[in-house]
């Protein structure tokens, strides 16, 4: 996922449009106990890194996100214990209309 994400050339009117909105999820705390910490966004794809501080907040942001995106695309997880608690997400989103490139097991996936 992270080499076809890299390959990717800019849409920048759709990277834009979703950064922003990205951005504003979590501003708007709806996700308190999350942080994110990085997106990166290119022609279909966009790369979402999160902090959780618990199980619970990254099960609410399991369950919430799909509703909080304007696009339905199609998502990757990947889930890493930080051993102190927290837990990372990687979630790789597509484009509306876009697949992925599956190279490798899916942690879990699912449309939006």
């Amino acid at each position: 996922m992270f080499s076809q994400l890299h390959t990717e050339t800019i849409d920048q009117r759709w990277r834009d449009e979703a950064h922003t909105q990205v951005n504003n999820i979590f501003g708007d705390h709806q996700f308190k106990e999350s942080r994110l910490e990085n997106i990166d966004c290119r022609e279909k794809l966009c790369q979402v890194h999160v902090l959780h501080k618990s199980s619970s907040a990254l099960k609410k942001f399991l369950m919430e996100l799909p509703s909080v995106l304007s696009w339905n695309g199609r998502e990757f997880i990947k889930t890493m214990d930080n051993g102190d608690g927290a837990f990372s997400k990687a979630v790789f989103i597509a484009s509306e209309g876009h697949e992925f490139k599956l190279t490798t097991h899916l942690e879990f996936s699912r449309k939006i």
